[in-house]
C-alpha cells in the first residue's frame, strides 16, 4: 500500500476535522491537523511501510511560538470498502477508501486522571 500522504477526515476522541500529511521517500512526515477548535496544529512523524504504521506528534503552539502541548498518535493503515465490519474473511478486493486507526497519548493535553490514551480514526477515498 502507499504511504499515508494526502488529506484525510479525522475523528480524534470526538474532535472532527482534517488531517493533511506530506511525506518524503524516507517515510518522514509533516503536515497539519485542524479539528475546528480555532487552531491549526502541526504534525511531525514517521511512516513504516513494512508495518503499515504511522507515528506522529501533534504539536499545539501558543501565539508566541512556544509549544503549548504535544500529543503522540500511533495508527495502522487499512484499505477497505464501506461495509468494513460485514462478513468474515479477507479484505474486500475492491476497496473504496483508506483507513488509519489507532490511539493517541494526551499527557498534559486534555488528559484526565486515570485516562491519558484516546482513540482516533481517519479516512480518505482511494
Amino acid at each position: 500500500m502507499a504511504n499515508p500522504a494526502g488529506t484525510w477526515n479525522i475523528n480524534a476522541n470526538g474532535y472532527k476535522g482534517t488531517l493533511s500529511i506530506n511525506s518524503d521517500s524516507a517515510g518522514n512526515l509533516n503536515g497539519t491537523i485542524n479539528t475546528g477548535e480555532g487552531f491549526m496544529d502541526t504534525l511531525q512523524g514517521v511512516w513504516s511501510e513494512s508495518a503499515q504504521e504511522i507515528v506522529f506528534n501533534r504539536i499545539r503552539k501558543q501565539q508566541d511560538g512556544s509549544i503549548a502541548w504535544i500529543q503522540t498518535f500511533t495508527g495502522y493503515l487499512f484499505s477497505t470498502g464501506a461495509g468494513i465490519f460485514e462478513g468474515q474473511g479477507p479484505p474486500d478486493p475492491h476497496p473504496v477508501f483508506l483507513l488509519l486507526t489507532g490511539s493517541f497519548e494526551a499527557l498534559g493535553a486534555g488528559a484526565i486522571p486515570g485516562r491519558a490514551r484516546f482513540g482516533w480514526a481517519a479516512r480518505k477515498p482511494i
